[in-house]
């Protein structure tokens, strides 16, 4: 190029700053798909976070659930704890396989579905204990099936 001419001069600049402007565009093209990316992973993570904690809510409510069959006298009352223990098993069966279902099941350690279907498992039996007039053996399976079963379940989730 010949920057004799004045034209020449005056393209030299302008062509300077484009080939800049260009390079700018690219970076900041790259840098927002790296902060998109990025976005994406942390609202993966709040969601995984909020799916365990519905799992953990609902397991908590699963045992002040069996408890209460255990203690309660009314048949009344009974049957609708036994009604809400039986909703809440669904919901925590279908929350389980829900994060079960991710791609990768969300990072979470196979062991962890062992678990708390082990915890499901004591859970349903202690219930049924209670039901049938067997006291007692519940509240026995309770406190040495149950608790060690969530402790564990709970050890993995954190």
């Amino acid at each position: 190029m010949n920057f004799q001419s004045v034209t020449a001069r005056l393209m030299a600049p302008l062509a300077a700053s484009m080939l800049l402007l260009a390079v700018l565009a690219g970076v900041t093209l790259h840098l927002e798909s790296r902060v998109a990316a990025a976005n994406a992973d942390a609202m993966t993570a709040q969601r995984l976070v909020a799916e365990f904690g519905e799992i953990r809510s609902l397991s908590r409510s699963l045992q002040r659930d069996g408890l209460n069959l255990i203690i309660e006298t009314d048949a009344g009352e009974r049957s609708a704890i036994q009604e809400k223990f039986a909703g809440r098993a669904e919901k925590y069966a279908k929350a389980l396989e829900t994060l079960k279902a991710e791609p990768g099941q969300g990072g979470v350690a196979p062991a962890y579905f062992e678990r708390q279907a082990n915890v499901a498992h004591e859970l349903t039996a202690v219930a049924e204990r209670a039901n049938g007039g067997d006291l007692a053996g519940a509240t026995e399976d309770f406190r040495h099936r149950v608790r060690p079963a969530e402790r564990a379940a709970s050890k993995i989730a954190d």
